[in-house]
């Protein structure tokens, strides 16, 4: 194994993991949560919303 490719595999195991819980919201559910938001919260009203885990 060339250094290389030991020092990407190094490199590799700080990396984080992502999860399902992390890769994906279904559309219906991010929608609901956004509405649900957006009535509580309305200075949220025209914003741009950044789903931290996921979603759209």
């Amino acid at each position: 194994m060339s250094k290389s490719q030991q020092y990407e595999l190094f490199v590799e195991k700080f990396k984080p993991k992502l999860t399902s819980d992390d890769c994906y919201t279904p559309a219906p559910v991010y929608n609901a949560v956004l509405e649900w938001a957006k009535g509580r919260f309305p200075s949220l009203e025209g914003k741009n919303i950044v789903a931290a885990l996921g979603g759209k």
